[in-house]
């Protein structure tokens, strides 16, 4: 059985094609288990659809006002930021810009905070910020490559009982890919 199916989307039983219809594009995941005389497995799949039934294309995260919320301490996020663009009044982050997405997060606690790219696709850039207005944003910490030849991107800052930060992933040149 598939569970974990984003609304709007069903899996026909005698053949598991999934189909139906998202208000936007978006990446979900989804738990598939499979059982037989063998035994049982369970493995998580991730749903990525680029194309609304209106047509329009590119993540749901697009533009900070609708930034995907992350929740937790220790969390994975996923996305995509094929398609996506710059809002009038962004910034470069870490001396790129052309396809960026956007994470709120609130810190439960003071802490140090580590945030990476890594396993994403593409070559990556990854800005923090704090504020609530694409042009008035704080920047907080930033990254362009973990190292030489790896092109995932990491920070580490101090992070605030209850303050609210910004994350935007964005592509190295014009890159774009999975997140």
């Amino acid at each position: 059985p598939i569970s974990d199916l984003p609304e709007g989307l069903d899996v026909n039983p005698m053949t598991g094609v999934i189909s139906g219809t998202l208000p936007a594009p978006r990446v979900n995941s989804v738990t598939l288990k499979a059982k037989n005389g063998y035994g049982t497995a369970t493995k998580q799949l991730m749903l990525t659809i680029t194309e609304s039934k209106d047509g329009s294309k590119g993540p749901s995260n697009d533009n900070l006002a609708d930034s995907g919320i992350i929740v937790g301490p220790k969390a994975s996020v996923y996305g995509f930021n094929t398609g996506a663009s710059m809002e009038p009044g962004e910034r470069s982050h870490a001396g790129h810009g052309s396809h960026s997405v956007w994470w709120t997060w609130v810190s439960p606690r003071n802490a140090k905070v580590v945030i990476s790219t890594a396993g994403s696709s593409f070559d990556t850039v990854l800005s923090v910020y704090t504020g609530d207005q694409i042009s008035k944003l704080q920047l907080v910490a930033e990254n362009d490559n973990i190292g030489p030849n790896n092109t995932a991107s990491r920070v580490e800052f101090p992070a605030e009982t209850g303050k609210i930060y910004r994350f935007a992933i964005d592509g190295a040149g014009t890159a774009q890919g999975d997140i």
